[in-house]
């Protein structure tokens, strides 16, 4: 869990709380507005020799069938239901993990199932066998350009 003082009250996250990130940079260093992550570690640490507050994967949700079947065929995805705690039935793009410092722009709108973090760390580690993880620090060296937005 991680905490810092917002607007006079204190905000507490912990691994499984989903958040809105209203600005990052995606994986291809595009920047991106408005888009749900699940929190996945919260202790600090230093990637690439960059230090980081917290690691989260990328939620999106179907438009339509035809590529709700093409998300869902994709290795790196894991599907996801009203059931396990989201709005909408969607995925989890589990195979990148996206680094971020507490000061980016974010709030919290929901929390998954204990089952579905079991679920992605399962994944997690079939795909670090297969050399499938992308790390996305883009967020770490950006953060002052993202925190003036």
């Amino acid at each position: 869990m991680f905490a810092f003082f917002v607007g006079g009250k204190t905000m507490e996250y912990e691994v499984g709380d989903i958040i809105l990130i209203h600005s990052f940079y995606d994986s291809s260093n595009k920047l991106n507005t408005a888009h749900p992550f699940i929190i996945l570690r919260t202790n600090k640490g230093i990637i690439e020799g960059i230090s980081f507050d917290f690691v989260g994967n990328l939620l999106g949700t179907f438009k339509d069938e035809k590529q709700k079947q093409r998300k869902l065929n994709y290795e790196g995805n894991l599907g996801i239901s009203a059931s396990d705690g989201v709005k909408r039935d969607g995925y989890i793009v589990v195979e990148q993990l996206y680094y971020f410092n507490k000061a980016i722009n974010f709030v919290k709108v929901g929390t998954v199932t204990k089952e579905v973090i079991a679920e992605i760390s399962l994944k997690l580690i079939e795909l670090e066998k297969k050399k499938l993880i992308i790390n996305n620090t883009y967020n770490l060296s950006k953060e002052k350009e993202l925190e003036m937005e």
